[in-house]
């Protein structure tokens, strides 16, 4: 694993927390996947980033749960990441605070920012090859053990998340 390839893959994590926060602070919605850290994180009062952290970890969990002895050891990296990412959302949570707007058409533009900022995120995250997060390694341990394509368990981990988060804002 080269330096080259894990700075890369710091910035893809700075790019993707920094676009999930101005996200959240459009207030008009988040990805599927942090959908139910954010939820826990209101309800609880704990930051976004902690939530993050527990969740994450449980993510990991439920991987070598699924997966038993075909758990690759490499992942285990994705605790670090989980950690990371719970920081560097607190960071941005905090440098950003002051970013929420009342406007619809400045929201709009926060959202296309971060957008843009999340996908660069996962394509440099992608591209260094190291490990995923924490929720795209679930999404994989799910595949692997029903057997179908990512798309099919990607759908199963975003529609889990998003009806935790439904289901706990009730």
């Amino acid at each position: 694993m080269s330096p080259g390839r894990i700075i890369i893959y710091l910035l893809g994590l700075i790019c993707l927390t920094c676009g999930t926060t101005l996200s959240a602070n459009t207030r008009m919605g988040l990805s599927a996947g942090n959908s139910f850290p954010y939820v826990v994180s209101r309800i609880s009062g704990f930051s976004f980033g902690i939530c993050v952290n527990v969740i994450y970890v449980i993510y990991i969990i439920t991987q070598w749960l699924l997966l038993g002895k075909n758990f690759n050891k490499k992942n285990l990296l994705q605790i670090a990441v989980a950690f990371i990412y719970g920081r560097f959302v607190d960071i941005w949570v905090f440098l950003l605070k002051d970013m929420v707007y009342s406007s619809y058409s400045a929201r709009f533009i926060q959202l296309a920012v971060s957008l843009f900022l999340i996908g660069l995120g996962v394509t440099l995250i992608i591209g260094a090859d190291i490990v995923p997060n924490p929720i795209e390694g679930l999404t994989l341990a799910i595949a692997q053990k029903i057997k179908r394509p990512f798309f099919i368990a990607k759908l199963i981990t975003d529609c889990g998340s998003v009806s935790l988060a439904i289901i706990l804002s009730l």
